[in-house]
């Protein structure tokens, strides 16, 4: 992956629009009632724009539906699973077991050379929870095509086109969200997480998002945070790239 940069001229192609409100407005409302479940905002739909304008703004949408009918939602969870990647901190932490260490003895790892195959495995493989379905994949499709999604995948050595694992997740500036990841051999994912900690960090990125915490996810090294606090944090990552 290149040095990490806002590409304006992009972002202001890409389809759909930005009609949600400021990461300001957010804190406001959340300030005033912080007891606010995950579930900020509801409507419009989910596009390239309106993606990358989610992230910035502390927000990632989910469908959810009720009796009648399906819609989008736009979360903020309450806490948030994140690493801080700022270049004046300490080397970040990443779990590393003994048996992760002996199987990516055995790993080759790419970037961006099969992103769909990535998200469709992340999306097919699973056997309950899958959200990422074809409309989901358009759009990550086509900020993979603007050079916003990345995929960090991970082969077995001795069979150098098997792709046995591998994550996939969006950046904008020095902020990336990891969104999905899968594995077929074991350790393939924790691998996949841990060589994308290293290029994030190469590269200049400042915070990593993991969106809502699981047990998983701390194990890999993530911190928990709430949600207030978060919203802030990305708000300085965001300006600091203005500076």
């Amino acid at each position: 992956m290149k040095d990490v940069e806002y590409h304006y001229e992009i972002m202001d192609k890409l389809p759909g629009s930005d009609f949600l409100p400021s990461i300001d407005e957010t804190l406001t409302y959340l300030e005033n009632d912080p007891s606010m479940d995950d579930l900020l905002y509801v409507g419009g739909d989910i596009t390239p724009t309106s993606l990358l304008a989610g992230y910035q703004k502390g927000v990632f949408p989910m469908k959810v539906s009720d009796l009648e009918e399906e819609f989008v939602g736009w979360f903020s969870p309450r806490t948030r699973a994140i690493i801080q990647l700022y270049p004046e901190l300490k080397e970040v932490e990443i779990k590393v077991s003994k048996s992760l260490k002996k199987a990516m003895r055995e790993f080759d790892f790419k970037v961006d050379t099969r992103f769909r195959d990535v998200v469709e495995s992340c999306a097919y493989l699973r056997s309950d929870g899958n959200w990422i379905d074809k409309d989901y994949i358009d759009v990550y499709e086509t900020l993979f095509t603007a050079g916003y999604a990345h995929s960090y995948e991970v082969y077995d050595r001795s069979e150098p086109n098997n792709l046995i694992g591998g994550l996939f997740g969006v950046g904008v500036g020095r902020f990336f969200s990891g969104e999905s990841m899968f594995h077929l051999v074991s350790n393939a994912s924790k691998a996949a997480f841990y060589h994308l900690v290293a290029d994030l960090r190469s590269n200049g990125y400042e915070l990593l998002d993991g969106q809502w915490p699981t047990h998983h996810l701390k194990s890999l090294g993530m911190e928990e945070i709430d949600r207030l606090q978060y919203l802030r944090m990305l708000k300085s990552t965001f300006a600091r790239e203005h500076m």
